[in-house]
This record gives C-alpha cells, structure tokens and sequence, in this order.
C-alpha cells in the first residue's frame, strides 16, 4: 500500500485549494478591469454547439432520470426513497437544468435571471394544479357547482400559463447559450496578452523507498 506522508498530504490539499479554490487558472490585466466575463481567468474557448447541446441534454436527463426512479417505486401509496429521489432529479432538471449552457460559458448573470423566471413559472404551475385538483376533488364528492367550475377553468388556464412560461425560458437560454459562448469567445480574443498559471504536482521516492509528494506552479502564456 502506498504511503503518503504529512508532508505530502497537505503538498496535495494545498494545490487542491490553488487549482479548485481560485477564482481561474490565469491572469490578464483586461480581465482585472472587467473585460472578460464570468470571473473565470484565461477560460478556454467555449464551444456554442457545446453550450445549446448543454441547456437541452441536461434537463432532458435529470427529467428522464426522476421519471425513471418514480417508474421504479414498488409502492404507489407509501412515499419511498424512490419517490424522494424522483422529485428531486426533476425539480433540478426543471429548475436549473437548462442554466448549464450559461454555467458552461461562465455566464452566471443571465442563468440566475433564466432561473428566477423559470421558478415564477413553476410557482404559477403549481398554483394552477392545486385549484384544478381541489375542484376535480369537489366534482368527485358530487358538490361541483357553476361558480366551482369556473375556478376550475381559472385553474387550468394558470397551469398552463406557468408550464408554456417554463418551456418557452428553457427554449430561449438553450439559444441564448450559443450566443454567449459566441461573445465570451469574442471577448477573450480581444482581451490580448495573458499569462496562465496551473498547479503541479511531482510525487517520487526518496533512497528509502518512501513516497514523496511536491507541488510547484506551471507559468505559460500567449503573447
């Protein structure tokens, strides 16, 4: 088995927080007077197929894959980890999964604003469905009157405002992240010069056999 040190632990942690906990992996002055988007140094250059294939796949799968785990509950009366699970993968697919495109580019600004408004929208759903099942609820106990029934209709009308209001924002971030990553690319290559600066991690082993950890810092650039 292999050892690894005290030294060699906190060489690992170390370059663990430089290469996960700093703000990017490069520097340009441009970046430091806002012109680069995102608050990722040096990103690479993203790809907008990338970023429209993102804002679509990850809601589908994270939907796909509640529906499944519901699919797969053995009970449909008792609330099982199944369930929860279910609940969960949708919510998120729902909610924040067509924002991937956007967290792809780094364009954090419009996936909190694409999430807001998808979450207006869901609010708006689940008030609708609530006043259509309470007076599909009423109906069934044989005391549906006009008035109920109209509160009915009012019902179904916000259910369906709020699910093509969450459709029609997935749709439009899925086109708008292509055309972020287009202007994060654009704006990176007039930002000019910059250095990028990454963690390394050497591991070797001493005349004893024993195993050693180092760290250092790799320095490149594009002038």
């Amino acid at each position: 088995m292999r050892k690894i040190d005290a030294h060699g632990m906190a060489s690992w942690l170390l370059a663990g927080l430089l290469f996960f906990g700093a703000p990017g992996s490069a520097w340009s002055d441009q970046e430091a007077e806002g012109d680069v988007p995102g608050g990722v140094l040096a990103p690479a250059p993203r790809s907008p197929a990338l970023a429209t294939g993102l804002a679509v796949a990850t809601p589908l799968m994270l939907i796909g894959g509640g529906l499944l785990a519901w699919q797969a509950s053995d009970d449909e009366i008792v609330f099982e980890a199944t369930d929860a699970l279910g609940i969960g993968l949708v919510s998120v697919g729902a909610l924040l999964g067509p924002s991937a495109g956007h967290a792809y580019t780094g364009d954090w600004g419009r996936a909190g604003l694409f999430t807001l408004g998808r979450a207006a929208c869901g609010g708006l759903a689940l008030a609708g469905g609530y006043l259509t099942a309470q007076e599909a609820v009423v109906e069934m106990m044989g005391g549906g009157e006009d008035d109920d029934r109209e509160g009915s209709s009012v019902g179904s009308v916000i259910l369906a405002t709020g699910a093509l209001g969450w459709l029609g924002l997935s749709v439009w971030e899925a086109i708008d992240s292509y055309g972020s990553a287009e202007r994060v690319n654009a704006r990176q290559a007039a930002a000019g010069p910059r250095l990028t600066l990454n963690p390394l991690l050497l591991s070797s082993r001493d005349r004893t056999g024993e195993s050693r950890t180092t760290w250092g810092l790799g320095l490149a650039g594009s002038f």
